[in-house]
């Protein structure tokens, strides 16, 4: 069974711009948008891959005055046990595929699957462009069912 990772940008994924209508502080108070979060669940839940960090969040994974922490979020969010071990790559310190490529080496195995999901163009066949007014929806689904190798999700 192969090793699989969703690299997880969060603000425009997991946090969608339209949130900032209801919450201008969203980003801030790392509020996740729960249609993205029962989303994730079911990318998660058909194909047992286990999230790792990608975004300009890492530097926020801990509580700290009002910033309730990514961790504490993700946890409470019901990911407490899809978090990879090695749950963030040093991005924003290098671009977002460095970041990525960075992680891989770190953590090699020989035959891991992958995806990224950002708001931000990843140059790479593996990375989706998630539409950040919405955050990730059916079409960032089934680029992890292809991806990651589980059914896509077709609507009627």
């Amino acid at each position: 069974m192969p090793d699989k990772v969703i690299f997880l940008d969060i603000d425009g994924p997991m946090i969608p711009y339209t949130s900032f209508l209801f919450n201008k502080m969203a980003s801030w108070e790392q509020e996740l948008d729960d249609r993205c979060v029962a989303v994730l669940r079911k990318i998660i839940d058909a194909s047992g891959a286990k999230i790792v960090f990608n975004t300009t969040h890492n530097r926020h994974l801990h509580q700290h005055g009002r910033i309730p922490g990514l961790i504490n979020q993700f946890v409470a969010a019901g990911f407490g046990d899809d978090l990879h071990e090695d749950m963030h790559t040093v991005y924003p310190d290098v671009d977002r595929l460095t970041a990525i490529n960075e992680w891989l080496d770190r953590n090699k195995t020989d035959n891991m699957l992958w995806v990224a999901l950002d708001d931000v163009k990843i140059d790479h066949k593996r990375a989706f462009l998630v539409n950040a007014d919405h955050g990730i929806g059916i079409d960032a689904y089934n680029h992890c069912a292809k991806w990651l190798m589980f059914k896509t999700f077709v609507a009627l």
